[in-house]
């Protein structure tokens, strides 16, 4: 009789749907070997390999090879392999992974040469997924492990997994864009390879966020660093990351006869483009029967569709660079990648496709801004109107929405501007109407903010009152610090800040009266925001030096202060606002900076 736990393991790597996960650890061999490898006891080790190769050491049915393997003992995994029996190399774990397939996750090539010279058909083994260890490489990114199982020449780089994905589509899902692009340079059918959801490499780049500098929230600190700096390590990585996506984009796209076959998702044929082969149709076939109607029709878009649709603006730039053709075709619902782009509120891509047809001979066609949508009478100023980008409403909210509609009618032909949709409404009627909720919330946060910092700036003025630091000189009538130069500092600062505090306070006021009609948040309104902010900030910035000049008059007016003295004294006014700033720095606060640039921008 077989042992049966090893019947129940061949019964998962078989892909038995039903075979429940083995339950039994050996506990005493597993911490075994895990104490031989931190103490490095090479020769325990060996002997554990020797005496029972297969054994599995784990919950995970590793073997001992697969282990060593993994904790990147090159050295000890060689002599393992040596005094191995050939048929136990092709051992596999719970997932169907050979050692072979752990070798090229970890990237260590001279253990994957030892274990292909002494077994060459290991090249080529699956695993539960179907992935051979090609796969693997290509997701995990390693360039030399993946380029060395390649020129053996055993395993084909056409190979996909049960998900239709090939080795292009591992290494974009992977974050690995360099790899890709050597991938797509030297295996051009690959460009145009579908997975059984008929997803192309170009379309797949979409849902990987780490490919792209927009996707990536980066504080102050590290933007800096990103740009002037690209030898930082962590950061020098995602740039290099980025730079390779493009060049990954643009090689992927640049001959229009594939922008063709992507957008004609999988209704190969209909249009003209070449099928791309037998296995690729047999994939194609099966999305019909398994793809939900949504993902159907997602994946049935252009790529240059789904990046506007996304807001992946350095996507859509590269490809429109490389190929202007990808933005004269139109979607499934027969929108263009302006009116996309528009109706997503993605205002970047907005802006460079302005560009691109701009000037007498421009590279993108003007119709792309005139067109209409038949059925609903539609042009891209009703899109920019009706849709308000969806962002975390804040006080001057309005004012964005205002800007963003500017934008769009300034790109809209003049005879447009006025143009009226099927209900007979012009663009700058559905704006009004689609914003009404937005302008009473806009309204609602900028008077609950002036209530509040109005009480805030009466509070501090009044309950500070006017109080002058020591007694009075009987033989001047001056104050008896009236010379020092903490006083003359006193005395200024206070008076500032009085006025800045009475200027916020009628500026919140004035915030309060406003009548709020649309077109005041263009401009006014904003102005006045901006004022009584910046004012009720100086005023505390002001009342806080004063304070601190008083308190220091106070302990220490009657004597010239020494160091040693001082140095306590400002440490402890200046070392807990200094780690706040700086923690806030490194964690993005832009402490304003985006509020002025968005009112004078």
């Amino acid at each position: 009789m077989g042992d049966p736990s090893l019947a129940h393991t061949d019964s998962i790597q078989d892909g038995t749907e039903d075979a429940d996960p083995p339950h039994e650890l050996n506990r005493k061999h597993f911490l075994t070997v895990k104490s031989h490898i931190r103490q490095k006891k090479h020769k325990e080790l060996l002997a554990l390999a020797e005496e029972d190769p297969g054994r599995p050491v784990n919950l995970m049915n590793d073997t001992l090879l697969h282990v060593v393997i993994a904790c990147n003992k090159a050295d000890l995994a060689k002599s393992i392999i040596l005094q191995m029996p050939v048929e136990t190399l092709a051992a596999k774990n719970l997932y169907g992974d050979t050692a072979l397939h752990v070798t090229a996750a970890v990237g260590n090539s001279e253990v994957a040469k030892e274990l292909f010279d002494t077994r060459e058909d290991l090249i080529g083994e699956q695993n539960l997924k179907q992935e051979t260890p090609l796969h693997k490489a290509a997701f995990y990114g390693h360039h030399d492990m993946f380029w060395c199982l390649v020129d053996e020449g055993k395993g084909s780089p056409y190979d996909r997994r049960e998900d239709g994905a090939t080795m292009l589509h591992c290494a974009i899902m992977g974050n690995e864009p360099g790899l890709a692009l050597e991938i797509a340079e030297r295996f051009p059918l690959l460009i145009t390879s579908r997975n059984t959801m008929a997803v192309t490499p170009l379309q797949l780049m979409v849902t990987v966020p780490g490919l792209f500098r927009s996707q990536m929230v980066l504080g102050c600190f590290e933007s800096i660093l990103y740009g002037l700096y690209p030898r930082t390590r962590h950061l020098e990585k995602i740039k290099r990351t980025h730079r390779k996506a493009l060049e990954l984009i643009e090689f992927l796209a640049r001959d229009p006869r594939n922008m063709e076959f992507y957008v004609l998702g999988r209704k190969q044929g209909d249009g003209g483009a070449p099928a791309a082969g037998p296995q690729e149709m047999g994939i194609l076939s099966q999305v019909q029967l398994n793809a939900p109607a949504a993902s159907t029709r997602r994946w049935n878009e252009p790529p240059l569709i789904l990046g506007a649709q996304m807001g992946i603006p350095e996507y859509v730039s590269t490809i429109l660079r490389v190929c202007p053709e990808a933005a004269t075709y139109l979607d499934t619902r027969g929108r263009s990648v302006l009116q996309v782009a528009i109706e997503h509120g993605n205002r970047e891509i907005v802006r460079t496709i302005r560009e691109m047809t701009l000037g007498k001979n421009p590279i993108l066609p003007s119709w792309l801004l005139s067109r209409v949508d038949k059925g609903t009478g539609r042009t891209i100023l009703h899109l920019a109107s009706a849709n308000a980008p969806e962002h975390n409403q804040d006080a001057l909210q309005m004012q964005d929405e205002l800007r963003w509609f500017e934008t769009v009618r300034d790109m809209v032909p003049k005879e447009l501007v006025y143009s009226r949709n099927a209900q007979e409404m012009t663009a700058e009627e559905m704006f009004t109407e689609s914003h009404r909720a937005m302008l009473k919330s806009c309204k609602g946060q900028l008077m609950e903010t002036g209530r509040t910092c109005s009480g805030l700036v009466a509070a501090v003025v009044f309950a500070s009152s006017f109080s002058i630091p020591g007694d009075k000189d009987p033989a001047t009538g001056n104050p008896v610090y009236f010379g020092r130069a903490a006083f003359k500092v006193f005395s200024h600062f206070y008076v500032i800040g009085l006025s800045c505090a009475a200027t916020s306070l009628v500026l919140f006021l004035s915030l309060a009266m406003s009548p709020y009609k649309e077109q005041q948040f263009r401009r006014i309104i904003p102005t006045k925001y901006f004022f009584a902010r910046s004012s009720f900030a100086m005023a505390m910035l002001s009342f806080l030096v004063a304070f601190t000049c008083n308190i220091y008059l106070q302990i220490y007016g009657w004597q010239k202060a020494k160091s040693k003295d001082l140095i306590p004294f400002v440490l402890e006014l200046t070392v807990f606002p200094v780690i706040c700033y700086l923690v806030l720095f490194f964690r993005g606060s832009d402490f304003g900076l985006s509020f002025l640039v968005r009112l004078w921008g």
